[in-house]
């Protein structure tokens, strides 16, 4: 799920809904022109931004580049500082750090659409306040209504993302709960941007299997019953275009989560 044209409903969610994380592209990520040594920069040091600008991923080129994320608890460049909202669906695709460019951030995507699914469904992100820089502790929960104007395909949509809510909305509470400690400390706010991204890049890890597989589980169940208006035209063929894409990420996530066995559901 990664990032384009905004979908017109917005629902915010509280912690208590549950979940699916941030942009529904039905895509899978990857990093593009990088090697193996931006993997471990991601992991060390991404900064989670709090903003509302950009829908892409960025990463850290250089080894020394630590050293752009602040000292002595004052931003780098504070008249250029920039803040993006983090958008978490199939692709957690909203994530932005200080680039090795002086004086602004520089954009580095990830692969915003797979052999899998051409466009994006759905989209979950953390809300945020006012100010634009803290997260509230809430989610919120995006259609691409363009996209979904098939009841049948929507409902197991709208499922699929209701996972993503239920693993992230115990983390966002957190970042929130970090922020508010943090105040305007920017040494504590750069530890909490590190744990926000270390906690949401490993959810992605099983959340996306696990959506996957239901999503998935949810459109078989409908075109096989007979039953069932969905199993029949117009739905019917709406469904089973939706089944490839789902079941191809669904194959795709689950291996990078180390459970392939868990592509397979039991219908």
């Amino acid at each position: 799920m990664l990032l384009q044209t905004e979908p017109k409903a917005t629902t915010p969610i509280q912690s208590s809904v549950k979940v699916g994380p941030l942009q529904r592209k039905s895509a899978r990520n990857s990093i593009s022109g990088n090697d193996g040594k931006q993997e471990d920069n991601l992991k060390t040091r991404l900064m989670l931004r709090h903003g509302t600008a950009s829908e892409t991923m960025t990463s850290i080129e250089t080894p020394d580049a630590g050293g752009l994320l602040g000292s002595q608890g004052q931003p780098v460049y504070p008249a250029k500082r920039e803040f993006t909202k983090p958008g978490f669906g199939h692709d957690f695709g909203k994530v932005q750090v200080y680039s090795n460019m002086p004086g602004r951030i520089q954009r580095i995507a990830y692969n915003g659409k797979s052999d899998c699914s051409p466009t994006w469904y759905g989209e979950v992100s953390p809300e945020l306040d006012s100010s634009g820089e803290r997260f509230t502790g809430k989610l919120v929960v995006k259609y691409n209504d363009a996209e979904l104007k098939d009841p049948c395909v929507r409902e197991c949509v709208e499922l699929h993302e209701s996972i993503h809510v239920k693993h992230l909305t115990p983390i966002v509470k957190k970042i929130h709960d970090c922020d508010e400690a943090a105040g305007n400390d920017w040494d504590k706010k750069e530890k909490c941007n590190a744990m926000a991204n270390r906690e949401l890049m490993e959810v992605n890890r099983f959340s996306e299997c696990e959506a996957y597989r239901k999503s998935f589980t949810c459109l078989t169940l409908k075109v096989i019953d007979p039953s069932s208006p969905c199993s029949k035209p117009p739905h019917r063929d709406e469904i089973q275009k939706h089944r490839g894409h789902e079941g191809c990420e669904m194959k795709k996530a689950c291996e990078e989560a180390g459970t392939p066995e868990a592509g397979i559901p039991n219908t």
